[in-house]
């Protein structure tokens, strides 16, 4: 059974606050009470309460939500409404540890007392949880505000002592930022979404309570990551002595190892997931790209060496009536022997999209058969036709948008994973940008890379160290960005966007290559330096 929630500045003071039990001061009395477990009293006997005949018991269940806002004010001396809480602990108590909820009920108490020798709360009002979780969430509010007014007071105070100290020399404008550190690293309560703790039974007997927190010092550029468990034994097993405290230690590690990959896999999916820059302008030619009606094709003009098929379309929201120009490249029998796989005009532009760029033109895959220009083909690639473009080589160095040293070192980490060996002058354009817009609304000129359907043939061979179509030399300087994105393109973010169009080999080969790239990248940082590899690129 496991108990998990997050919440704001909850303390948990220990596991068998689940072990309450909801009984009657007197069987036959109408006052009801809360009785407070012992130490003895194993956490999971809350499983299944039940009515019994002269002995008081309750018959509903409680849930951990419930249990935990009780805990959270009665532990607190301040707080001026821990009596209803513990009152509401009761009036709520009709849901299940297992989500079902069964019929809510009122309790009539009265004035609250607690005797701590019997261990029995009792009242004699009716409480309603909302009564209750208002007025938490008016007391959390308070106390935000006025954490919010000291943080702007000490850091007033701290602007002025910098100020004064640098009248006052070198030592004392030490101290400032000494002090400076020491606030910053100051046990601030985080909010729910960086801080959790999470109770849970991993064996009989053993009781885990892990707390999780991430804190952020802006001025420091500093991020600190705290994980604590806490073991304690629990019911019958506590007296048998049967485990040994290194045997709590090693439940402990396995549950901070869960936990830490757990929290590895939130604070993560940003970076392993597809770049959230421009993603609505994205989606919306996605969306026609999909789903829009072919109302005029015919064969692109550029014919194939290899005599593939290709056809330059407009395309019609059949909803919207947003029209869009595209090239539509189908597939043919026998993928042209690895030179003609429309698909991997897909691939690239979703990987290139992993990787923090815009680079290649939106792409959608369409598979159920797509007629065009009085042909049937079983499926194909709709690619966004970039508007006005030439070869890159043709735009002034001034005019490119980018430096080019990134956009080569950026090409060159997705050719090397997309094993694609066909990047020619002919494949890096210049044009208009479909995201990009200046002041004017007008778009702005970037390059464009094209024709990937080449990529994960078998018998290509593309490394970091091969030259470039514009002789500039094997790579030396990456992307920061692009760097930190490599770091984070895993097994399950690969087999998310890939399984069912890759085959697992081709998903083994596509991490063994990232593996690869990365080796070749960590060893320029140690043989150049950091400065010198990684750049901060406008």
């Amino acid at each position: 059974m496991l108990f998990s929630t997050s919440w704001q500045r909850s303390p948990l003071k220990r596991c068998n606050i689940f072990q309450r039990e909801l009984c009657s001061a007197e069987p036959r009395s109408s006052k009801n009470c809360i009785r407070l477990p012992s130490r003895e009293s194993s956490a999971l006997k809350l499983q299944n309460p039940s009515i019994e005949s002269g002995r008081g018991k309750f018959h509903c269940k409680v849930s951990p939500f419930d249990v935990h806002g009780a805990e959270y004010s009665s532990n607190d001396p301040h707080n001026n409404i821990h009596d209803k809480l513990n009152g509401a602990s009761t009036t709520n108590g009709a849901r299940d540890v297992g989500q079902e909820a069964a019929t809510p009920f009122d309790l009539e108490v009265g004035t609250p007392t607690l005797n701590l020798e019997e261990g029995l709360f009792t009242s004699s009002r009716a409480i309603s949880l909302d009564e209750v979780l208002a007025a938490i969430r008016q007391l959390e509010k308070r106390e935000q505000s006025v954490r919010d007014q000291n943080e702007e007071i000490l850091k007033r105070l701290r602007e002025a002592a910098k100020s004064l100290a640098t009248h006052e020399g070198p030592e004392i404008l030490k101290e400032v930022h000494e002090l400076e550190r020491a606030f910053s690293s100051y046990d601030h309560p985080t909010d729910v979404e960086s801080e959790t703790v999470e109770n849970s039974s991993e064996h009989p007997g053993v009781l885990c309570n892990t707390r999780s927190g991430v804190s952020f010092d802006e001025a420091n550029k500093t991020v600190t990551v705290s994980m604590q468990t806490s073991v304690s034994c629990a019911g019958d097993e506590c007296s048998l002595e049967l485990l040994q405290m290194d045997d709590f230690a090693a439940v402990a590690s396995q549950v901070l190892a869960k936990s830490a990959s757990k929290l590895a896999r939130k604070t993560g999916h940003q970076l392993r997931g597809v770049d959230e820059d421009h993603s609505e302008i994205h989606a919306s030619y996605l969306d026609v790209l999909k789903h829009g009606t072919i109302i005029s094709a015919k064969p692109t003009e550029h014919e194939s060496e290899y005599g593939h098929p290709s056809y330059s379309v407009v395309l019609r929201h059949p909803d919207t009536g947003r029209e869009l120009e595209a090239i539509f490249k189908p597939a043919v029998e026998g993928d042209g022997d690895g030179w003609h796989r429309p698909v991997m005009e897909w691939v690239a532009y979703e990987l290139n999209r992993m990787l923090g760029m815009d680079y290649i033109p939106p792409v959608a895959y369409r598979t159920g058969g797509v007629d065009v220009d009085f042909q049937h083909y079983e499926e194909g690639a709709f690619i966004l036709f970039a508007n006005n473009c030439r070869e890159l080589r043709e735009a002034p160095s001034g005019t490119r948008g980018i430096p080019l040293e990134r956009l080569l070192s950026d090409t060159r980490v997705l050719d090397t994973l997309l094993h694609n060996s066909d990047r020619h002058h002919g494949h890096f354009l210049h044009g208009e940008h479909w995201s990009l817009r200046d002041l004017e609304g007008n778009p702005m000129y970037r390059p464009v890379l094209i024709d990937h359907a080449a990529g994960f043939r078998a018998e290509a061979h593309v490394t970091m160290s091969h030259e470039n179509a514009f002789q500039t030399g094997p790579v030396k300087r990456i992307s920061a960005r692009t760097y930190l994105k490599l770091r984070f393109l895993d097994v399950k973010g690969i087999a998310q966007h890939f399984r069912g169009v890759l085959t697992e080999k081709e998903m083994v080969e596509l991490l063994g290559r990232r593996n690869q790239v990365l080796a070749y990248l960590d060893d320029l940082v140690e043989t150049q330096g950091y400065s010198a590899t990684v750049a901060e690129y406008p």
